[in-house]
């Protein structure tokens, strides 16, 4: 990857050009009183020069799309539970961008990558996608651990540090006020338990569509996380990677009615995306604002009513799965109604959001 920047002597304009050779030490290479044009030429000739520069023994070369298959497969082993957000990011959103010469990023080798290919996949985010300052956040975190696992195996790979957007817009926690859920479920016509059923018990979209009816004890939900279960594709792995009970109650045991207890899983075995994106849906039909139309809402609004319930944080942690109760405290948003001081606020049973 290179640059050029200028600077203003005495004797006029100067170009220069900053880049990294192949041995990985930063160069700056004086191109004089020139033109910006003739400059431009020359940083085109140095990227190609750089590009096609032969690589060292023990420091191979190797195609995106290529080690995004081997990346993506020891992803799926290790961390199943986010596996899709890395596959979606590497093959849905840099795969098929093309770089300044009309080639698509797949189709290069990982050190050809540039950091001007990360600038525009920020700019397409920002300007067509719409994505917030967290969510393109998430994304370059992704392309960051692909290129260091690359690293790691002894690949090239580009230099240059991918750097993060700041996040300075702030906006209202995504959970819903009871209601405008008791709206969302009553607008469901066929499966209103299953949204009944997160919202009780916080469980995650990948837990619930796993969950098995043996697991639905007379003590609580089981939620475990075997991926031997689920083998080879490791679904059975919960995001924490541990296990935990959700205690049972008589909300939870009549929405349970509702289900077809007689197979394996509480609920068919659709294809994986199929809840979240019924659910995605019927919050657009129903005219819930855009950002509050993830599944996940119904998980921050479990907990948030825990804690207005009166229910301690470690409480909240142990029943959402939590490793960090740091993370709990971003979940447990305060009503607005209850920080009106307009709120009654009882001592609910833990877990209870319907009457």
């Amino acid at each position: 990857m290179a640059t050029i920047y200028q600077r203003k002597l005495i004797t006029g304009i100067h170009y220069y050009i900053n880049y990294v050779d192949s041995a990985g030490e930063r160069q700056r290479e004086p191109l004089g009183k020139i033109t910006k044009r003739r400059a431009e030429l020359k940083l085109e000739q140095k990227e190609f020069d750089l590009r096609n520069a032969p690589t060292t023994q023990g420091d191979p070369q190797i195609n995106f799309k290529e080690y995004a298959i081997i990346y993506l497969n020891d992803y799926q082993l290790r961390n199943p539970s986010s596996h899709e957000e890395s596959r979606y990011m590497l093959e849905e959103d840099l795969s098929p961008m093309k770089n300044d010469a009309g080639i698509l990023l797949k189709d290069l080798y990982l050190n050809e990558l540039t950091s001007k290919d990360i600038d525009n996949f920020i700019y397409i985010s920002i300007q067509d996608k719409k994505r917030a300052a967290s969510t393109i956040n998430r994304k370059l975190g992704v392309l960051s651990a692909f290129l260091n696992h690359a690293r790691d195996k002894n690949y090239s790979v580009p230099r240059f540090k991918i750097k993060r957007l700041k996040e300075l817009k702030a906006g209202p926690p995504k959970y819903y006020e009871l209601d405008v859920l008791k709206k969302i479920i009553a607008a469901e016509k066929k499966y209103p338990h299953w949204w009944k059923f997160i919202a009780n018990t916080g469980i995650r979209a990948g837990e619930f569509r796993n969950l098995k009816v043996k697991d639905c004890k007379d003590n609580g939900i089981h939620i475990l996380s075997d991926p031997e279960n689920n083998a080879p594709s490791a679904e059975g792995r919960n995001k924490a990677g541990n296990w935990r009970v959700i205690p049972m109650n008589d909300m939870i045991r009549g929405i349970l009615k509702d289900f077809d207890m007689t197979g394996e899983y509480l609920i068919p075995r659709f294809d994986k995306d199929m809840p979240k994106t019924r659910f995605r849906r019927l919050c657009k039909k129903e005219e819930i604002d855009e950002g509050y139309w993830g599944i996940h809402c119904l998980r921050r609004t479990f907990c948030s009513q825990l804690v207005m319930a009166g229910k301690s944080m470690r409480s909240a942690q142990i029943l959402m799965g939590h490793k960090a109760i740091k993370t709990t405290e971003k979940y447990a948003f305060l009503s607005v109604s209850l920080s009106k001081e307009k709120y009654d606020l009882r001592i609910l049973e833990a877990s209870v959001l319907f009457e």
